[in-house]
């Protein structure tokens, strides 16, 4: 059996090689990082601004957690790429 490889965390090119033995043809491949990667910051600022509403609401602990996640999900972010891919099936004219 074949291994099947994570597509979850992977590299620009290896989305690119994965399409491509999909039989897709990729039409662009833009890279959205510059306008994507505050998305982390921003909801770790979120989260600390209504910390103390959700800590009324949730409790204590539940906040605490919920806040190491979000700070490592920003920090996480940080080192990450975003890209758009456009691909259409079978890459011949049509």
């Amino acid at each position: 059996m074949e291994e099947v490889p994570s597509v979850h965390v992977s590299t620009r090119q290896r989305l690119l090689e994965l399409l491509g033995a999909a039989g897709f043809e990729v039409l662009d491949a833009a890279d959205i990082g510059r306008y994507t990667r505050h998305s982390g910051r921003r909801g770790r600022t979120a989260f600390e601004d209504r910390r103390q509403e959700l800590t009324a609401a949730y409790g204590v602990e539940t906040v605490e957690l919920t806040g190491r996640l979000v700070a490592q999900l920003a920090e996480a972010d940080e080192h990450l790429g975003y890209v758009v891919i456009t691909a259409r099936v079978g890459g011949g004219a049509g």
